[in-house]
């Protein structure tokens, strides 16, 4: 199954993100900052469109984080999570 390029670039903000200086929030907003740039590379989002786009992907996008970091309470919390089911896994 082919990912959508919004989750997988939700995804690539998450692990790279140091949770000490990052939050959900800036995850959020620097992925549709992200999305939206290449949306605006192809063309396809009319001018007048530009700020209910960007409010439907900021909604979107936070769904998006919030289905992967489920049961996380922070963003610290998950990548800690995940540190250790790659350690039991080893």
């Amino acid at each position: 199954m082919k990912s959508d390029l919004l989750t997988l670039i939700i995804k690539r903000r998450i692990t790279k993100a140091d949770p000490d200086k990052h939050t959900s929030e800036s995850v959020v907003f620097d992925s549709v900052a992200e999305y939206m740039l290449y949306l605006m590379s192809l063309g396809n989002v009319p001018q007048q469109h530009l700020d209910q786009v960007e409010t439907d992907l900021k909604n979107e996008a936070l769904e998006i984080y919030r289905k992967i970091t489920y049961g996380s309470l922070s963003l610290k919390d998950y990548k800690d999570r995940v540190q250790t089911r790659k350690v039991r896994a080893s």
